[in-house]
């Protein structure tokens, strides 16, 4: 195990804390509110908020809401409006410590209130983690298929979300036998296994995310998500799935968070206790 290794976890690791603890990051959220086609208050921030049958979201401000645009600290009065596609969020508004977030989830419109004086954030200490072990660095078997979407569960009760499938891996354990694993393609880009296995729910998170990379590639860091994949959709042959990457999703730290669950089959049967632990 080389030391350019080491320091590239450790790397990955302090900007994963860094990423979390920011001011409006995933462990400030404090609400999470579906809005439907009757005018409606919402938790933690002012306005009327209100859906459309055309597919906007309105939301009405009074000059009394200390209601500011987020990037000019303009204030906002009157009627705002958005139009997002599904998956998409916007923050665009902030009034003292908080900020709407306008998501749709699902199909629907929801906003989701993050607090910069959240408990959890200000009682955040980084996320537990598992000593790098290089057993953990697997080599697996990947195939590429021609990509296909399947439907998934959320971490959200009655969201469903879509996964696009570009590959599969299988990976051996000398004691466990194998399992094949589905590859998706997630954003900007990047290849994951999304999975839960023996430890999940327990030593670790219910279900985590890690990279596949091609043999002899360095880590790279995500976002919500863990390592940034490298691999190709086209590349078949041998691949690296380092489990010391291994990543919760915000859900893991928030009931408010609509993450994406493993996909059917995606369960390892063994513990892997690597990467991140449970919170």
């Amino acid at each position: 195990m080389s030391d350019a290794v080491i320091k590239k976890w450790e790397s990955w690791h302090a900007e994963r804390n860094q990423a979390l603890a920011a001011e409006h990051g995933w462990l400030t959220l404090v609400s999470f509110t579906w809005v439907g086609l009757d005018p409606e208050l919402i938790p933690d921030f002012p306005g009327i908020w209100k859906g459309e049958e055309d597919g906007r979201l309105v939301a009405e401000f009074s000059d009394l809401g200390f209601v500011r645009e987020a990037e000019t600290g303009e204030p906002v009065v009157g009627q705002r409006e958005w139009l997002l596609n599904n998956e998409e969020s916007a923050f665009d508004l902030v009034t003292d410590t908080r900020l709407a977030e306008v998501a749709k989830r699902g199909g629907r419109y929801a906003v989701r209130v993050r607090d910069s004086q959240a408990p959890t954030r200000a009682e955040f200490t980084g996320v537990p983690i598992y000593d790098y072990n290089p057993r953990w660095a697997l080599r697996g078997e990947y195939r590429a298929v021609e990509p296909y979407e399947v439907t998934r569960d959320t971490a959200m009760p009655g969201v469903q979300g879509t996964a696009r499938i570009v590959g599969e891996v299988t990976l051996k354990n000398d004691d466990a036998g194998s399992v094949t694993l589905r590859v998706e393609e997630f954003s900007e880009g990047r290849r994951l296994i999304i999975f839960s296995d023996v430890s999940s729910g327990n030593q670790t998170a219910f279900w985590r995310n890690v990279a596949v990379m091609p043999v002899g590639d360095t880590a790279g860091m995500g976002d919500e998500a863990g390592v940034g994949a490298e691999v190709d959709a086209g590349d078949n042959g041998v691949v690296i799935v380092d489990f010391n990457f291994a990543a919760n999703f915000p859900a893991a730290f928030s009931v408010y968070a609509t993450c994406p669950k493993p996909v059917e089959g995606n369960f390892i049967p063994w513990p892997i206790l690597a990467g991140e632990r449970r919170p």
